[in-house]
């Protein structure tokens, strides 16, 4: 009787009697009935559907705590994707805690793709408040398994914050013109970004990312016209785009009239704010906004404690540092001095220049008489002036003159010091205060005479004051005897205006021998006396350095310069100078990007983009270039439009020769071309291959004429330009007739003639001519060359002979430098290095994340280390971040060895889902399709779902027939697991 039982309640038929109990209200029969099957078919998927209904008929009795244990214990076990759905639905109708809910929704769209409302389910949740990787995760699923133009949209824009390059892949694939600007913007596609601005933006609208580049930009002139007829994408790009144009003196009225935040109109209206205001704002959303505008009108409306605790919530940058520094002025003039303003000052560091903060801190720490490092010392080094003053009522004090004018100056108040003394008779121990006095608040000559007749007493004072004179001259005769070591600077200086290098001569301590080294321009002596933490005697000793040519000393002396104070900022672009000079272009850039926002020097702007454009990185050189309008920037622009090929966008008053004849080849403009005047023998060849190019040969042959005895011009060069003639005709035959009978040398045209060969199938004579030209080449004719050998090796099978083709092309130049690491991953792994097919092809996802080849050299990749069984981590790693970027073939693929590496892992339960998104979503490949069937019917089986294991197999049969090598696979499987 017991063994009947068993069979009974084990089968369907006894689980539908459960069902109909719990239909009919009659849960405590129902609940007796699930609980016998989960008992003895706990692990079946009958054991499991009881073990739902269980959990059901246990809410209806009231006993919650139990079914949503045997719901959570239901979530882990079960593997069917319609019970994951109910399941997920109970466990978040019982749940209240928003981040499990979330949780289970995440893992249920992962695991179990196959339940009806899973469309619908993955829009609400990502409309929901999730973060940026929970909602890419989820737009990714619907960008590759729905594959629509919505679902690819969202992906690309969501995919911007992190992976910028993957939504450029995306736009450019599907044609997304706003999405591409916005995505080469955030890759740092400058260049491209502008042509696109200007030529591809049929919805005429800024996007957000526009603001970055124009502040990257340095708030160009050019870029802002560009911008300035088009719409803003959101208010937010309004009201940061009329917050550029006001900084420039440009109307900003079109984008304020758009602005309706609060937030927004507040700070182009904070004149006329009120104390209301201010407290209606206080509602608002926390922001860095926010949080500006009430410190200012805090401190507007005289509420500086409010005003000073919100300034210490804003970051570190110029606008809101101009702010801290407004408030502490104010805190100062009202003679409020604390520790708190010295640690609002400590925060600013993003500054120019940062002795302003200093000269602050130094006036506070005197009133709280504390030290703050040496503050004073990096003024006076810095020539800054103290503009701020303790401020002290004396009115009433009964003291001596003296002790008044002392305690004026020890408050850095000069105004009163010079004030109080005028028309006093005072000894000559205050000439010193009266001086300094005078001195900082620019009265140069009256300290000059004030120190006339005591300049043995203060030399220094007298010094300094002399090297503020328009001229010295008078008092050269009689300048103080007893000098100090550190008088030689202004000795030096006075030296220097006077052009009276014998000043010096009379003193012999390390500072005058080191000045006196610099003005008989003594390179060894300046080094031996030089103290490298003296920032006026390194700026000294580097404008020396620099005109000598010693770029390399330069270097390696002004390391720890910091350019926000200002001598250092001096001996900053000298360093940049030498780094131009040395060729070290990607230090140069590195250290420019660094403060260029806050320095803005014509020079170094030039600078950085000329060496960004020796790096090949045009998208930098254009983004520096446009920082300034003078003609050397203007020059590099109209380069970049015209070698980037957006030739219409050249301004030809600033090209010359080997370009202009360039642009007038591109414009294949002939007339031009004829009146070009060549100033030597290369333009004049130049001119004529470019002629030979697109005119007829006996025009070129006439000019030749004249040409040849003004350069000396041989027959064999007209041979030459009468073979870029026929190359351009494409007369390749008659092309090769002259190069082999003449034994032509020029690589540029052996190479070209080679490519047509290619072209044409005649592999062979091809590498022919590449190898001839390999040794006349230039370096970057050379890697073009070797990259095409490398190819022709590589189709023939020959993959050693490719791999040493392809790595000599990597020596010179960039131009195909993506396409030979993916060549040289295949060559390796032809040759047996995987381990170097593998680096190859993670340089290139590294390198080129935004270039459709990353796809496929990711899918590679991951097919690589799973089918080698070699680090199946890094295969799910590189597969994920691609899936929904590609075409729907390589999300397929992806998808596939994504599934194959989380077995290696043991991830079974996630490689079953990945397999049943293919075999549900993908139907258009079916190779992919039933092999997906096959592996997941195996995983199914190993999991006890045999009845699903086996409509799978029979679902492969039923539409691929029996004969299909994957039918006979499915068959196989099936008796041999006895299906």
């Amino acid at each position: 009787m017991k063994f009947t039982l068993v069979i009974f309640i084990i089968s369907q038929s006894v689980l539908d009697v459960g069902i109909k109990y719990l239909q009919n209200k009659d849960y405590e029969k129902a609940y007796q009935i699930f609980q016998q099957i989960v008992t003895v078919s706990k692990d079946t998927p009958e054991g499991k559907w009881a073990k739902y209904y269980l959990s059901v008929s246990l809410l209806y009795l009231g006993d919650t705590l139990s079914a949503i244990g045997n719901l959570t214990t239901l979530w882990k076990e079960n593997y069917e994707d319609s019970l994951a759905y109910l399941t997920y639905k109970k466990l978040t109708e019982l749940s209240t805690n928003r981040n499990d809910s979330l949780k289970w929704t995440i893992e249920l769209l992962q695991y179990f793709p196959l339940f009806g409302k899973r469309k619908e389910l993955i829009e609400s949740a990502v409309s929901d408040n999730l973060n940026d990787s929970l909602r890419i995760l989820l737009r990714k699923i619907l960008a590759s398994d729905y594959k629509s133009k919505r679902y690819l949209y969202s992906f690309g824009t969501d995919l911007l914050s992190q992976e910028p390059g993957k939504s450029l892949i995306i736009a450019e694939r599907e044609g997304f013109p706003f999405l591409k600007i916005k995505a080469l913007i955030k890759s740092g596609k400058y260049l491209q970004a502008y042509i696109n601005l200007l030529k591809n933006n049929p919805d005429k609208k800024i996007p957000q990312e526009a603001i970055t580049f124009v502040r990257k930009s340095g708030n160009s002139t050019r870029l802002i016209g560009i911008l300035y007829p088009l719409d803003p994408e959101d208010e937010k790009t309004s009201f940061e785009f009329a917050r550029i144009l006001e900084e420039k003196g440009l109307s900003a009225s079109k984008f304020k009239k758009a602005l309706k935040n609060p937030l927004y109109t507040a700070y182009f209206n904070f004149k006329n704010l009120t104390l209301p205001d201010l407290q209606q704002l206080e509602n608002f959303e926390s922001s860095n906004l926010k949080n500006y505008l009430l410190a200012k009108g805090y401190l507007k409306e005289g509420y500086l404690l409010k005003s000073l605790q919100l300034a210490f919530l804003l970051p570190d940058s110029a606008e809101y540092n101009r702010f801290k520094l407004e408030l502490v002025d104010t805190l100062i003039s009202r003679g409020i001095f604390t520790k708190e303003m010295l640690d609002l000052l400590s925060q600013i560091e993003y500054y120019y220049p940062i002795t302003e903060r200093d000269e602050r801190m130094l006036v506070i720490s005197k009133a709280l008489k504390t030290e703050w490092k040496d503050i004073a010392g990096k003024l006076e080094a810095n020539d800054a002036t103290i503009k701020h003053k303790i401020p002290i009522n004396l009115d009433n004090a009964s003291m001596p003159d003296t002790e008044v004018i002392k305690i004026l100056y020890e408050n850095f108040d000069f105004d009163g010091v010079i004030r109080f003394s005028s028309g006093k008779t005072l000894p000559s121990s205050m000439r010193q205060y009266i001086a300094s006095a005078l001195i900082e608040k620019g009265f140069y000559d009256e300290a000059v005479n004030l120190l006339e007749s005591e300049k043995e007493s203060f030399p220094t004072l007298y010094l300094k004051a002399l090297t503020k004179i328009k001229d010295p001259s008078p008092y050269l005769n009689d300048l103080p005897k007893k000098l100090k070591n550190t008088d030689a600077y202004y000795l030096y200086l006075i030296a220097v205006k006077t052009k009276n290098s014998s000043l010096l001569d009379n003193y012999n301590t390390p500072y005058f021998n080191f000045y006196r080294a610099i003005l008989k321009n003594n390179v060894d002596s300046a080094l031996q006396f030089v103290d490298v933490n003296d920032v006026r005697m390194l700026l000294e000793l580097s404008k020396l350095l620099f005109n000598e040519g010693q770029y390399e000393k330069i270097v390696g002396l002004t390391q720890n310069v910091n350019p926000l104070y200002p001598v250092e900022a001096q001996i900053y672009k000298i360093r940049l100078k030498a780094l131009f000079s040395l060729g070290e272009y990607n230090e140069l850039v590195k250290e420019y990007e660094n403060f260029s926002e806050l320095i803005g020097d014509e020079e170094l702007s030039t600078l950085a983009a000329l060496s960004a454009s020796k790096l090949n990185n045009p998208d930098l050189a254009f983004l520096f270039a446009l920082r300034s309008d003078n003609d050397e920037n203007k020059k590099l622009l109209s380069r970049l439009f015209l070698y980037n090929g957006f030739a219409e966008e050249v301004d030809t008053q600033y090209l010359e020769g080997k370009d202009l004849l360039y642009y007038n080849l591109v414009k294949k403009d002939e007339r031009r071309l004829l009146d070009f005047p060549p100033k030597d023998s290369e333009e004049a060849w130049i001119k004529l291959k470019y002629l030979a190019e697109i005119s007829k040969m006996a025009l070129v042959d006439s000019l030749f004429q004249i040409y040849a005895s003004n350069y000396n011009f041989t027959d064999d060069a007209r041979l030459i330009l009468k073979s870029y003639s026929l190359l351009a005709k494409n007369e390749i035959d008659s092309l090769l007739q002259i190069l082999n009978s003449n034994n032509i040398q020029d690589p540029e045209i052996l190479y070209l003639t080679g490519v047509k060969l290619i072209q044409a199938g005649r592999v062979d004579e091809a590498s022919n001519l590449f190898k001839s030209a390999c040794d006349f080449a230039e370096d970057s004719l050379k890697h073009e060359i070797y990259f095409r050998l490398g190819n022709i090796e590589a189709t023939k099978g020959n993959f050693n002979s490719a791999l040493f083709y392809y790595t000599k092309a990597l020596n010179f130049e960039r131009k195909y430098r993506k396409e030979i690491y993916y060549n040289l991953s295949i060559s390796f792994k032809n040759t047996g290095q995987l381990d170097s097919a593998f680096a190859y092809l993670e340089k290139l996802i590294n390198e080129y994340p935004d270039d459709e080849i990353s796809i496929e050299a990711s899918i590679n990749l991951g097919f690589q280390l799973v089918d080698k069984q070699v680090n199946p981590d890094k295969a799910i790693k590189v597969l994920e971040r691609i899936i929904g970027v590609g075409t729907k073939t390589q999300d397929c693929e992806a998808l596939y060895w994504l599934s194959r590496a989380y077995m290696l892992t043991q991830d079974l339960k996630m490689a079953l889902a990945t397999l049943k998104r293919i075999y549900t979503y993908y139907n258009e490949f079916p190779d992919w399709r039933d092999t997906a069937k096959l592996d997941a019917a195996k995983i199914l089986i190993y999991f006890n779902y045999r009845d699903m294991a086996k409509n799978l197999y029979n679902d492969i049969i039923k539409t691929r027939g029996q004969n299909d090598p994957l039918s006979q696979e499915a068959l196989n499987q099936m008796e041999f697991f006895k299906l």
